[in-house]
């Protein structure tokens, strides 16, 4: 195996980074959209999932998942909804409110 150039590793690091945010930018679509199947299995599935990833963007989907006629996806919401906003609430130092100015 050669050595890379740190152009090159760069550049390879640069590709993966946004493949990565492609991917997971396709994952959280995926997630909304499995939020409005049929299925309520796949619905609750989908907002458990969107509680491991606790990306902002789900919280109307989840949101909008508390009004649904079946418990499991209401209750798989609801826990979705708390791990974000524990998260959230985690992200905020003491020292932020100085910072914002």
């Amino acid at each position: 195996m050669g050595f890379m150039s740190l152009g090159d590793l760069l550049a390879s690091s640069r590709e993966e980074r946004l493949s990565a945010e492609n991917l997971y930018k396709d994952i959280v679509e995926t997630l909304i959209e499995m939020a409005g199947d049929d299925e309520a299995e796949v619905r609750a599935a989908a907002a458990k999932a969107m509680g491991m990833i606790a990306e902002k963007k789900v919280v109307p989907a989840l949101k909008e998942a508390l009004k649904d006629a079946d418990k499991d996806v209401r209750a798989a919401a609801t826990e979705a909804l708390g791990k974000i906003a524990a998260r959230m609430q985690g992200s905020i130092t003491p020292e932020a409110p100085n910072k914002i100015s």
